[in-house]
């Protein structure tokens, strides 16, 4: 197979939303009256996903013909910290256009599902390292995304087989690895009714139940006392975001969204190097130092698919501040074990949660945990009955997350196995068997 050097302008069409054709918040619209917005949170691993979707108003849309997608086309970000992802578009569900994130590949002059294969290697990964500039929002210029080098099958014949052999291939690839996804999705789902199981009804099953009050905490044993979340706390404090540490400051660590692991429900394992430091010398430092066992919980920003309420045990030995998207909440620990509430606050999020606080009126969710923790209430048996009950959850959780990092090493090495796959190749280093 004859393989020659290229370039992507030589191959393909390149067009991005021209800045003088940009949109402002009053050109976005609702479904119906507006084209959808294509953004790089619209597709993933070459595939499309029409799930959430934004719209702009027709005359925008008509305003660049050059960037209206259609089937075929392949999207590429060039701004912002997914820069370099890629994705092949089909099956559109109507009319689209591109937000300014984001460039398109029309008019190839090659196999263009090749193409898009081609763009997942590591040659094209590299070149974007070498090309995007901008610390605070990275981008590229299309200039320099037009002369990124490429190698490809000189022959239409065989550029075809490639993408024949690849697309059946990655297939297999992709069936196995939503397989192992779908098991991992049910290990999460069993880790957390194991969780809501141990903290509404104890860990013996034989104990007489009686109505809460509560609907989505039905039943709880009979010997459980309860108390408003409010009653229970000796400490609740907001956090802050200090200024760049001087010279002379070495600051202190301020916890970011990137230091929580709330699938786990505690802050990540990092070294502390690798915290980020914070000069906070204008307020009271003492005071808002989180101690080990304080619990915080997430009360602005979110998402759709993470809305705010998630909650985190602080189980470190070292001093550490929380960013202002966190509030602190410290208990009294005579009448309960703070990794029991941790536990807690999971089975609330999942069950009932934020969806009941959340403001969106100013596009940025919060939750009012002024009004939860007077409003919530908390059933619990006696302080060493929840020192057991969350034994019996560490060990139990710590034995399923187990399995899913089995599950998700399984799925790096699959998705490793793709992409060696798809660059050998797409450049010719493996020839595709023949029939």
């Amino acid at each position: 197979m004859r393989i020659v050097d290229t370039k992507i302008k030589y191959v393909a069409d390149i067009f991005g939303r021209i800045g003088f054709r940009g949109y402002t918040e009053q050109d976005v619209t609702y479904e119906g009256n507006g084209a959808i917005t294509l953004s790089p949170s619209n597709f993933h691993d070459m595939k499309m996903d029409y799930g959430h979707l934004t719209y702009l108003s027709w005359d925008k849309y008509y305003e660049s013909p050059e960037i209206q997608i259609e089937n075929g086309d392949i999207l590429f970000v060039k701004t912002g910290s997914t820069y370099g992802k890629s994705c092949f578009v089909s099956d559109l569900p109507m009319e689209a256009t591109i937000n300014p994130q984001l460039i398109v590949f029309k008019n190839f002059k090659m196999n263009a599902k090749l193409f898009a294969y081609i763009l997942q290697t590591d040659e094209i990964r590299n070149q974007c390292e070498l090309a995007v500039v901008g610390g605070t929002i990275p981008t590229m210029s299309q200039k320099k995304i037009g002369n990124f080098q490429l190698q490809i099958p000189f022959y239409p014949e065989d550029q075809n087989a490639v993408v024949k052999f690849l697309d059946a291939k990655c297939a297999e690839i992709d069936a196995l690895t939503a397989d192992i996804q779908s098991q991992i999705d049910t290990l999460e789902q069993y880790k957390r009714s194991v969780i809501t199981e141990a903290v509404t009804k104890g860990l013996n099953r034989d104990v007489e139940m009686k109505e809460s009050g509560i609907e989505w905490e039905k039943q709880v044993p009979a010997n459980w006392t309860n108390d408003t979340i409010r009653n229970l706390l000796i400490a609740r404090d907001g956090g802050a975001w200090g200024s760049e540490p001087s010279e002379d400051d070495e600051g202190v660590i301020c916890l970011r969204i990137a230091d929580f692991d709330f699938d786990k429900g505690k802050f990540a394992d990092k070294p502390i190097e690798d915290l980020t430091r914070r000069s906070y010398k204008s307020i009271q430092i003492q005071k808002l130092l989180l101690q080990k066992n304080d619990i915080c919980i997430e009360k602005s920003g979110g998402g759709e698919k993470t809305p705010v309420g998630r909650a985190v045990l602080f189980d470190k030995d070292y001093p550490a501040l929380f960013a202002n998207f966190m509030e602190r909440l410290r208990f009294d620990t005579t009448k309960v074990y703070p990794k029991f509430v941790e536990y807690w606050l999971r089975t609330w999020y999942a069950s009932n949660g934020s969806p009941y606080y959340i403001n969106q009126t100013t596009g940025i969710q919060n939750i009012n945990l002024s009004l939860m923790i007077a409003k919530e209430r908390l059933f619990f048996p006696s302080v060493d009955e929840q020192h057991r009950i969350s034994t019996y959850l560490d060990a139990k959780c710590a034995e399923i997350d187990a399995v899913v990092e089995t599950k998700k090493s399984q799925l790096a090495t699959l998705d490793e196995y793709k992409e060696s796959l798809i660059f050998e190749y797409v450049t010719g280093k493996k020839e595709v068997p023949s029939v």
